[in-house]
């Protein structure tokens, strides 16, 4: 029940930058929507919380930070109509690391799957 209620407050808190912004920077979106999720659903399923979803929760953060810092000027080049051909050219390299993190997210995640066959 804990973390259903700190779900609840997540969300707002995060998309609607309550609390004066506190949540929504590069950590909170590195814990809201990283490293919760994981621990959340280990609990689900576990009922309890180990070190090892302690470890994934690290990693879910550590992922999510890599994602953030990579995507912030992505977005910005994909997002402006004034970008010049040297502002689009210098984005590819941090975009190509972005498609390459989400399929080492699915690597992971097949790898965590198989392990449990």
């Amino acid at each position: 029940m804990p973390l259903v209620a700190l779900g609840a407050f997540l969300v707002p808190a995060y998309n609607l930058e309550l609390l004066g912004g506190r949540v929504h920077t590069d950590l909170g979106f590195a814990l809201a929507w990283g490293a919760f999720p994981v621990v959340t659903a280990y609990v689900a399923q576990a009922e309890t919380l180990r070190a090892e979803a302690v470890l994934a929760a690290c990693w879910a953060t550590l992922l999510s930070l890599a994602q953030r810092r990579l995507s912030t000027e992505v977005r910005r080049v994909r997002r402006g109509d004034d970008i010049s051909a040297d502002e689009r050219r210098a984005a590819e390299a941090p975009e190509a690391a972005l498609k390459l993190l989400a399929a080492a997210t699915v690597a992971i995640a097949a790898a965590l799957v198989a392990l449990r066959l």
